[in-house]
Order: structure tokens, then sequence, then C-alpha cells
């Protein structure tokens, strides 16, 4: 065997092992180090992506310049657009009914908040003969803050803690019962 200049027989150790031309190779020792490493980085990253989503009918600008085009009537809008996503009538009216197609795109980083990136909501006004006779868009700038109150509603009887709830069970179950 032949030994790089300076090294005796018996100091070789684990961590310096060389190449057979004499150019030293990575030590065995930090290659699995190094995949951990790799592996982690890859995966901390993986998760700074941004997840982009699209929910419900999300019409483009195409689809949207084809139904301000042309009268269509029921069936042509459902072929051309589906189902919609809902469907209201004027109760005690003549009028028709209103198709709504509701569609929204977010984007969610990590641990962040969910961000509504564009809201469209088609609403089509049918008249009594089937045929679209208004069409309106509505966009995320259309909508209204709704903020929940805080309050609570109250419920009779006693306010337990877990404590009393816990001790207040022993001895509960296995009373005899009166005889009469």
């Amino acid at each position: 065997m032949i030994l790089p200049r300076g090294l005796v027989r018996g100091q070789i150790t684990a961590m310096a092992t060389f190449h057979p031309q004499g150019a030293p190779a990575q030590p065995v020792g930090l290659r699995p180090l190094w995949l951990a490493v790799g592996l982690a980085l890859l995966l901390a990253l993986s998760a700074c992506q941004e997840r982009l989503a699209t929910r419900g009918h999300f019409l483009e600008d195409a689809d949207i310049a084809v139904l301000e085009g042309e009268s269509l009537n029921r069936d042509a809008v459902r072929s051309f657009l589906g189902e919609p996503s809902t469907r209201r009538m004027l109760r005690g009216t003549d009028e028709g009914e209103t198709w709504l197609y509701i569609g929204e795109r977010t984007s969610q980083k990590t641990y962040h908040d969910t961000k509504v990136l564009d809201r469209r909501i088609i609403v089509l006004h049918f008249d009594e003969t089937g045929f679209v006779s208004e069409r309106e868009i509505l966009t995320y700038d259309n909508g209204q803050l709704i903020i929940p109150r805080a309050r609570t509603t109250p419920t009779p009887g006693r306010q337990f803690t877990l404590w009393q709830q816990f001790v207040g069970n022993f001895g509960r179950f296995n009373t005899p019962t009166p005889t009469r």
C-alpha cells in the first residue's frame, strides 16, 4: 500500500480517505451530513412557495366578453358556462330567474392568512321567456365587510369550573336509591 507523503502506517483514520491517483477525495463521514443539510434546505425553501387556488366558477375575461356580446337563453348559458353556483327565483313575480356564477382566486404563503387576489360574481337575470335580460359583474370591491358581534347568549343554570365538575361527581353514581 502506498501512503501519501508524511503518513506512516497506523496514522490513517476513517476521516482521511484518498483517491487512488493521489488526489484527496471527500471524507466519507461528511456525505450523509451534506445530504441531510441539502434535504433540509430544500424542504425549507419549498415551504415558502406561494400557493394559488381557484375556487368556484371563476370566469376569465374572454368568457365574460362572450356573455356581453349576444343574447343567450338558459340552455346556451348552461352549455357555455356550466351549471351556476346558485339560482334564485323571485317569488310572487313572473320576472324570471337569476343565476349566480361565484368564483375567486386566493394565495397563501406558509403561515400567513389567505389573501384574496380576485373575486368575481357574475349575475345573470333571465326574463320570463328564458333569455338573459340583464348582466352584472360584481368584484371584491363591491363586497361589504361584516363584523360579527362579540356578545354571548346567557344560559340558565350555574357555571361550573373543571375542578367543580370533577369533584362533584364523586359519590354520585353508586348511592343506593331510597325505597318507599
